[in-house]
């Protein structure tokens, strides 16, 4: 997958960028739906919401726009409707999402050969979520909405701000945020979990993903305490700078706006403050 997002509301959202086999595609799909189903097997009153988010947009999964067909139903009269209908639309929704994606890289490619792969829009996805969740959470007192980010994803610098913004609404909002990272770590990611009290895995791959996400992201926050999980990996509280987009753990701090430099420069470029002092030596 170029990348998927979901997001229940007790949401989820998950990302997965271009893996590396088809299976790949097909395993990580079969477990995810395995979890959702478990997910929505656990209380009559929860809800979900999936999102998809690649290297051009985000898009709900779950619930479709189109709702399934009578024939579909009745061919099916023998499967538990709400589980029946939750993967199909989110498998017909990945393929729709992965077509477009493959349309809008050609598109791309044909304009500007040059141009390398890009990153997911993970920000944009995780503020439809958090919109998706208060909503529901408004309109319910009884709701306890959490995210839910998988993604295979590599961050992206230029991603910082918005991403950091969504990060600091959830923990606003008292919106657990836990992420299941594929293929390497994920330092906004660690971040996200650990400012909102959520839990955070990176696995080498979908192989036995499903264990970590039945056991370790299906019970609810209140009761992680009684578990025995994994000792927390170590956050990496690096940020990213404004002036050149990549991580830091030493930088220049503007006063004003709180904007990151790596280097010392005289005015800001994000609010044009002029720094009266010199350059410490």
């Amino acid at each position: 997958m170029s990348s998927s997002s979901s997001s229940n509301a007790n949401g989820t959202t998950a990302t997965a960028p271009s893996l590396p086999h088809q299976h790949d595609h097909l395993a990580l799909l079969d477990q995810l739906c395995v979890f959702l189903n478990a997910y929505l097997a656990l209380n009559h009153d929860n809800r979900l919401a999936i999102i998809g988010a690649t290297s051009h947009t985000s898009k709900f999964l779950f619930p479709g726009i189109q709702p399934p067909a009578i024939e579909e139903h009745i061919a099916r009269s023998n499967a538990y409707q709400q589980f029946y209908s939750m993967n199909s639309t989110l498998v017909g929704g990945v393929k729709r999402l992965m077509q477009d994606e493959v349309a809008a890289a050609a598109a791309v490619a044909v304009q500007d050969p040059t141009s390398g792969g890009q990153s997911c829009h993970l920000s944009s996805a995780l503020s439809k979520a958090l919109c998706y969740a208060n909503r529901h959470a408004t309109a319910s007192t009884d709701a306890k909405p959490s995210i839910l980010v998988i993604s295979a994803s590599p961050d992206s610098p230029s991603h910082y701000v918005p991403l950091m913004n969504a990060i600091f609404s959830a923990q606003k909002a008292e919106i657990n945020l836990d992420a299941c990272k594929l293929y390497g770590d994920s330092v906004f990611l660690q971040q996200a979990a650990h400012l909102t009290h959520g839990v955070y895995r990176c696995l080498p791959g979908p192989e036995g993903m499903i264990q970590h996400l039945l056991f370790t992201y299906l019970p609810p926050p209140e009761l992680r305490s009684s578990l025995n999980l994994p000792a927390p990996t170590k956050v990496d509280f690096r940020a990213a700078c404004f002036c050149h987009r990549r991580m830091t753990s030493d930088a220049f701090v503007c006063s004003v706006c709180l904007a990151i430099y790596c280097q010392w420069r005289p005015v800001c470029e994000t609010c044009k403050t002029k720094f009266p002092f010199q350059q410490r030596r």
